[in-house]
């Protein structure tokens, strides 16, 4: 996994592993049943501003300890995406696999 930090927010690219688990992970958030990101963190810098309602806590540094792909985000802005080239990574395995069987099954 990779994390890096843009001007929206965290950002994390991931190779899923080739197991069921994996192939399912990238189909639920193809179909878009799974499209949100949850994380937990440490705040170890912040700031309020309580001058209006409802108060906002800006995180200015944080330790990260956790990210979650989900279906019900803690931040609903967030969101999942699966680039192309992970979906075409995945497709030729799952092609081997399927000739391999069909070999085995014709002896």
């Amino acid at each position: 996994m990779q994390l890096s930090e843009d001007a929206t927010g965290l950002r994390f690219e991931l190779t899923p592993p080739d197991t069921q688990l994996g192939r399912d992970v990238l189909t639920l958030v193809e179909r878009g049943d799974i499209s949100g990101m949850s994380f937990g963190f440490r705040a170890t810098k912040d700031q309020w501003d309580v001058g209006q309602e409802p108060y906002i806590r800006t995180v200015l540094e944080a330790e990260l300890r956790e990210i979650t792909i989900t279906s019900m985000p803690a931040y609903p802005e967030s969101g999942v995406e699966i680039a192309k080239r992970s979906l075409n990574a995945v497709k030729p395995r799952h092609a081997d696999l399927r000739h391999y069987w069909l070999q085995l099954s014709e002896v």
